[in-house]
């Protein structure tokens, strides 16, 4: 999503977006910072707008989320929310993994469980 710590680059989005073209299935996955998904993950969805006049093959979508607290991820449900019913796509819901609060913690997390069991699922 990133190249060089930078919002994504016309290539890059490009690149993305015939991926996106051929996929059944999108899932984003950011950490939280201040209470939303990361800049990189926004951009990502801002881009994204303007390919919708195209219309999208993808039919439903989920999220993976981290955070290093509990009960910050509102907005980020919010925008999972408006994403699919705008386009009239399958919630397949969001995994929350808080309280991340040491680099590499997400290894022993608990709910790294669930996203396992969902990939296994699709």
């Amino acid at each position: 999503m990133t190249h060089d710590g930078v919002c994504i680059q016309k290539d890059d989005m490009n690149e993305l977006l015939v991926d996106l073209d051929q996929a059944d299935m999108l899932v984003l996955a950011s950490p939280i910072y201040w209470f939303d998904v990361s800049a990189q993950m926004k951009c990502f969805i801002d881009r994204m707008y303007a390919f919708g006049v195209k219309g999208f093959h993808v039919s439903s979508i989920a999220m993976l989320l981290n955070s290093g607290a509990d009960h910050v991820y509102d907005a980020a449900e919010a925008q999972l929310r408006a994403i699919s019913s705008y386009l009239k796509w399958e919630n397949r819901g969001i995994i929350k993994i808080p309280n991340l609060k040491e680099k590499g913690s997400i290894k022993q997390a608990e709910g790294l469980s669930q996203v396992y069991d969902f990939a296994k699922s699709l």
